[in-house]
């Protein structure tokens, strides 16, 4: 299974040096993670306007910690949660995340696979 991690080039960058990301790990006690269906609207909700932004696209197989899809702010919906760091050999690819003055866009080798 496929999973997505929206975060700027620059952090990305440090946590690919130290070959570990910990996101919000010592605030929330876990990262925060979106499904692909679910990517659009925690951008456009969280970071918009923002520009230089990667949407990290990671391997739930290279993960090794617990994973869980929890609602923890009763929004009616399932959201993925790592429950410990993010080793960066579990990020398969990191796309460019285009905020085009609206909202943001997929990229488009993602925007072809959720038409599948």
């Amino acid at each position: 299974m496929l999973l997505y991690r929206i975060e700027p080039r620059s952090s990305w960058t440090e946590a690919l040096s130290s070959k570990v990301f910990n996101g919000e790990l010592e605030t929330d006690g876990f990262i925060h993670l979106s499904t692909l269906e679910q990517v659009l609207r925690v951008a456009d909700a969280l970071y918009a306007g923002q520009t230089d932004l990667l949407l990290l696209e990671l391997d739930t197989l290279e993960l090794t910690f617990r994973l869980e899809f929890e609602d923890l702010y009763e929004a009616g919906e399932l959201f993925p949660h790592l429950y410990g760091p993010l080793p960066a050999s579990a990020v398969t690819r990191a796309l460019e995340l285009h905020w085009n003055g609206i909202g943001f866009v997929l990229p488009l080798e993602l925007s072809l696979k959720s038409q599948v």
